[in-house]
């Protein structure tokens, strides 16, 4: 997903949140600045000063969580995100399936937490966006 206007209001507040390798969760505020490089170097002196590995698509990264806090008006989705929508109502649908059989299948949320997945996700949105 991209945000619509970079530089406009972002509703609740602009704010990145990550975790190291130990589980330790961080938030680095952005509310004085709007959504672009300055944004996104406060993050990487943050990432820095913490000892957690900046990621190279960490641009990309924050515009993808910043758009799934926001209502869809203020962001579109690229080729890539509509494909993962349609995979997560798949596995919406077989977890319900299976919960008629009392099984927990948990297929959303692996499908949600699938690093592959969301490596696919960024190459087609970056190639058919």
């Amino acid at each position: 997903m991209r945000l619509k206007d970079p530089n406009g209001p972002i509703p609740g507040g602009l704010w990145y949140q990550y975790s190291d390798d130990k589980g330790n969760t961080y938030r680095v505020n952005g509310m004085d600045l709007t959504f672009g490089k300055q944004f996104i170097q406060k993050i990487k002196g943050d990432m820095t000063n913490k000892n957690v590995a900046v990621p190279e698509n960490l641009e990309y990264l924050v515009e993808q969580q910043i758009c799934q806090r926001l209502p869809g008006q203020y962001c579109w989705q690229e080729a890539g995100d509509k494909v993962a929508d349609v995979i997560h109502k798949f596995a919406n649908l077989g977890d319900r399936v299976a919960s008629t059989f009392g099984i927990n299948a948990q297929l959303e949320t692996r499908a949600k937490n699938c690093p592959a997945c969301q490596k696919r996700r960024e190459a087609m949105n970056q190639a058919l966006g």
